[in-house]
This record gives C-alpha cells, structure tokens and sequence, in this order.
C-alpha cells in the first residue's frame, strides 16, 4: 500500500469521524434555530404561551431554560440528548397560517446555514476550517430533508401524545378538509351497503400518504362485510398498533374474528381477551372465546367459558348450543343434547344448534339425519361456521356407505 494511498484513506477516515463529530456538535444548534422558526410565527399567529424543548418530548427535566413573555424554554444538559426538539403552541385559526407555521422551522434553519456558510467559505480560512464548514452545511441540509419529506411513523410526546415529522403534518393539514368530505362519502357508502365504494374511498386517501387512521378502520370493517379477511387484518394491523388509537370493543371483536376466520385461532383469542378486559359482561366476546378454545380441543377451558356465558346471559342461544356440543365432544353426550335442547326451546332458527345437531349425528355415522340438520342450518345461515366441511364430510361417508 503506497503513501499516497495511506493518506487519503486517513484523510477519508478523519472526514467521516470529523463529519459524526461535527454532527453531534452542530445538531444541537441546528435544532434550537429550527424550533426557534417555529415559535417565531406561533408567536404572531396565537395568544397562548409558546413552548420549546430541546432533548425532551415536552416533559419538565432536569436542565436549562428561560421564559421571555409568552415565549417558553427548556433544553436537556447532556448533549447527546440534543437531537431532537419540539415546539407546542396553541391552535391555529387557518390552515395557510398553520402550513406557514410549520414551514417555518425547516426553512430558517437551511436559511441561516447556507448564509453562515457562503460567509464563511469567503473568509480566508484554513482549508481545515472549509471542511468543517461544509459539514455545517451537510447536516443542515440532512434536516432540512428529513424534516420536510413526509413520514407516517408516529413521534410519541408528553401525555402519551401523537405527532408527526413536518412534511406529514403539512400533509395533513393540507388535505384536513378534503379528508373530511371524503370520510363523510366513505360512511355513506358503507351505510348503504356499498362497500365497494367505500373500500375505494378509503384506499384514495390512503394511497396519498396520509395517516388516515379511521380510514384504515373502516375499510376493514368493509373488507369484513365481504369476506375478505386476509384484507381485514392487513387493515387493522395498522390501525390497531397505532399509538394514537384506544380501540373499542367492536374494532377488538371483529379483529379477533377475522382472525380466527383466517385460523390464526391464537390472535382471535387475544383479541376477546381485549374485549372482556374493556367489557366483562360482553356476551359475544366470552362466546367466540370459549368456542375458540374448543376448536383447539382445549375443552376443560371451553367448559369453563360456557359456564359462565350461560350463567350471565341464560337468554343468549349461542352459549346453550356451543356448550352443548363442547359437552358432546367430552363425552358428557346426555348433558350435552340437553344444552342443545334448551337452544332450541330458546330459538328454533339458531344455526349453530342445527350445526351442532348435525355433528352429533355425523359422530353417530347417521349421515342422513346429518344432513338434514346441517341443510336446515345451512337455509338459516349459510356463513356458519365450518358448516360446508361438515357437509362434504357428511356426503363423504354416504359414498362410503354405498360401497
């Protein structure tokens, strides 16, 4: 390896050190002025206090800070924890005026650091100097761009609070109202039934890049409606995980049936679980959660789940019909019918006891009253569970009967 080889590999090796250096030196600055450019126009467009933090999401620490009329400031004492700043100030009564506000902070900084900059490269400076110039001016522009270039990834702060890099809360604010018109047309559509068209409403806001949670939600209740399942998921997954989201029990119950239509039987558990942790008393959370654990023939927890169900809502026909079949499948046969018994006295037209009936006698080999039974049920309801299996299993053995 020659000299010259040697030199510019030191000399490439101290530029990527100095560039890191310079970095954890300079960013601390370049956060200061990019939050002092939001709180400029928050001043002229708010009467409320303007807050800055340097190194907190917006929590009172240990640090420095001072306080000039309504404008507030704090920064961490440790340097490594200078990367990243925030500015609260209170609403905004127009959108341009917020766009601007939001603006402001990326725009001062790249501002002062390309002016500092051309100042500087036209002083008669050591070449070293030039070099840690231009790495002022690198990080300036590396902000300038992560900050302006929208991301979706959510920025937790004080108060278990959501926010968003400046481009995407430009994008949102920017799209806030037409958001609104086509969430009101999206609810229409589905309200009508037409969830075809509201899937595609949603899919257009989404497709711009904008966090569009309660989109995310209802194209999944729509994928739901029309069977789609796979999609569902794909849907909730991102609405579910958000931070910003406290699901409600309707968005867990249908999470966790979509799930376990998809036969990931584990997560539609965990699903109820939410569910009866949000409600106790909700009758078909405990019923999909007890039918999901006999369907992974752990029916000592099946048993106990529909015991309780039929205890706290003796009137619900689900829970007789369910528990009757668990208590066939565990050989407790005469109990079992008699659960089925009390579904049927309950609600002639439950599918599931029509169903369940039909399991029996199909365990019997009687394929015909099988299948009567699971016929009857299929008239009420045809989605019903496993039913078209339990058909063709049934139609298998009258071909092996003939035989």
């Amino acid at each position: 390896m020659g000299v010259e080889t040697i030199i510019f590999l030191g000399a490439m090796l101290l530029t990527f050190v100095g560039g890191i250096a310079v970095g954890v030196i300079v960013r601390p600055i370049l956060v200061v002025i990019h939050e002092f450019g939001h709180a400029i126009p928050a001043l002229l467009f708010t009467k409320d206090p303007v807050r800055i933090f340097v190194g907190t999401n917006g929590e009172l620490v240990e640090g420095i800070g001072f306080r000039i009329g309504r404008l507030q400031f704090r920064c961490r004492y440790r340097i490594f924890d200078l990367s990243y700043g925030f500015c609260f100030h209170g609403p905004v009564n127009a959108t341009w005026k917020s766009i601007l506000l939001i603006l402001a902070g990326p725009f001062t900084e790249v501002f002062i650091t390309v002016s500092l900059c051309i100042w500087l490269f036209d002083q008669d400076f050591h070449p070293l100097w030039n070099i840690f110039f231009f790495l002022i001016f690198f990080w300036g522009f590396i902000d300038f761009g992560t900050s302006l270039f929208p991301s979706r990834r959510p920025v937790l702060i004080h108060g278990d609070e959501v926010t968003y890099n400046d481009g995407q809360l430009i994008l949102e604010k920017a799209f806030e109202n037409w958001q609104e018109r086509k969430y009101e047309l999206a609810i229409h559509e589905f309200s009508q039934g037409n969830h075809d068209k509201a899937i595609l409403v949603c899919q257009e806001v989404i497709s711009l890049g904008l966090v569009a949670l309660e989109f995310h939600r209802l194209e999944a209740y729509a994928y739901i409606y029309q069977w789609n399942f796979k999609r569902a998921i794909q849907a909730f997954d991102l609405y579910l995980d958000h931070p910003e989201v406290a699901p409600d029990e309707e968005d867990w119950q249908l999470a966790g049936y979509a799930n376990f239509e998809l036969g990931n039987t584990r997560l539609g558990i965990s699903c109820y679980e939410n569910v009866l942790k949000l409600n106790s008393q909700n009758k078909a959370a405990l019923g999909n959660l007890a039918y999901s654990y006999m369907i992974l023939d752990e029916f000592e927890k099946a048993l106990y789940l529909f015991d309780q169900l039929v205890a706290q809502h003796p009137q619900y026909v689900y829970g007789f019909s369910n528990r009757g079949l668990c208590k066939i499948l565990m050989g407790e046969t005469e109990s079992g019918l008699a659960d089925l018994g009390n579904a049927y006295s309950l609600d002639p037209e439950e599918p599931f006891y029509h169903r369940n009936m039909g399991i029996h006698f199909l365990r019997l080999r009687d394929h015909l009253t099988a299948m009567s039974y699971f016929q009857k049920a299929k008239e009420i309801y045809p989605h019903t569970h496993m039913l078209m299996d339990y058909i063709a299993e049934s139609e298998a053995i009258a071909r092996q009967d003939l035989l």
